[in-house]
């Protein structure tokens, strides 16, 4: 399966998770997101007067920076949905970057209520420092 799929399309099949349509939403204009769907990687094609779309590269879960984005995600998500999660490790990492900003897709290891589990995190952090997240799911 290739090529660039519009987010109706996903949408139609039943393929598209939350996580895809908060980044399709935010970004479809300017064709910015690659999905997964099934496991397999959709790569998006070439526009006329797009850029391409950078493929995410792996980080290592030990690097510095990494771990700052992971308690980060962990401390945001616990204000924002009033839980109690422990930042553990990152387990997982790949970023990617665009213009002006880094992109952080992180599998990060937590301890709370359910014991130690994996949450999932999409964070942007911009090239003043500012970071955002995105997306959270445990």
């Amino acid at each position: 399966m290739g090529g660039f799929f519009r987010p109706t399309e996903l949408e139609e099949a039943g393929k598209m998770s939350k996580m895809q349509e908060d980044c399709y939403r935010m970004h479809d204009d300017q064709n910015l997101c690659m999905a997964r769907i099934g496991g397999e990687q959709l790569q998006p094609r070439r526009r006329a007067g797009r850029s391409f779309v950078p493929t995410p590269k792996p980080a290592l879960p030990i690097d510095p920076r990494v771990i700052n984005i992971g308690e980060f995600s962990v401390n945001i998500h616990n204000q924002e949905a009033g839980t109690n999660l422990v930042f553990v490790n990152v387990v997982a990492a790949v970023n990617w970057n665009l213009v002006a900003a880094t992109f952080y897709a992180l599998t990060i290891k937590v301890n709370g209520p359910k014991g130690t589990h994996n949450g999932n995190a999409l964070v942007v952090e911009a090239i003043t420092g500012h970071k955002k997240l995105i997306y959270w799911n445990d």
